[in-house]
């Protein structure tokens, strides 16, 4: 009987020794993430947007001013572009430069004189890029109705366009209008703010 304990004793030491032996398994099934396919957001940087040096007294902006935007709007579009299948969902948006010197008679699409001279430095510099095409954006506050201000935006737009083609001989072949009413505004915040009442220039393309 004492001989029969020792061997059981026996056999429990060793078969414990032999459990302590065994290698670990630390492998997991969780799966392994290869970082270098994970692909940031495309970080684009802002439109350039017009300074005090490059902007008048009365608010009109320089067709240098115009044509430093339009490089940068470039810049965007072609990084965009470069992305092909593989645009990210958080890529930004193009956007255009706001001209708020092209201003209307109330309730009217009659451009004011202020709106002609600022129409002129916008000719100036779209006749550099003889081969790229823009689009002419009207945009309004919120005062009346949103379907009157969606059409007046639209007869806004359309009213730069002739005026780039009748007085300056820019083919309109060049150019697209785009009326947004009251749905884009600048101030938030307060929409039937006079900020909101522009004209955005955006480069499409060529």
């Amino acid at each position: 009987m004492k001989s029969v304990m020792i061997l059981v004793f026996l056999f429990f030491i060793a078969s414990c020794a032999s459990t302590s032996n065994m290698p670990k398994n630390t492998a997991t099934n969780t799966p392994q993430i290869n970082s270098a396919s994970i692909q940031p957001a495309a970080q684009q940087p802002p439109p350039a947007q017009p300074d005090s040096s490059t902007t008048s007294s009365d608010g009109i902006v320089s067709s240098t001013a115009i044509m430093r935007s339009i490089e940068s709007q470039k810049s965007q579009t072609m990084a965009t572009r470069s992305l092909g299948s593989n645009s990210f969902v958080g890529a930004k948006k193009t956007t255009g430069l706001d001209l708020q010197a092209i201003q209307f008679e109330y309730n009217s699409a009659k451009i004011t004189d202020k709106g002609i001279q600022q129409i002129n430095e916008l000719a100036g510099a779209i006749k550099q890029y003889k081969n790229d095409k823009f689009e002419i954006i009207g945009h309004t506050d919120t005062s009346g109705s949103e379907e009157y201000n969606l059409s007046l935006s639209k007869k806004r737009a359309a009213a730069v366009i002739s005026e780039l083609k009748n007085k300056h001989g820019i083919n309109t072949s060049r150019l697209s209008s785009v009326g947004k009413g009251e749905d884009d505004p600048i101030d938030k915040n307060n929409p039937s703010s006079a900020e909101n009442r522009r004209v955005e220039i955006l480069y499409v393309g060529n």
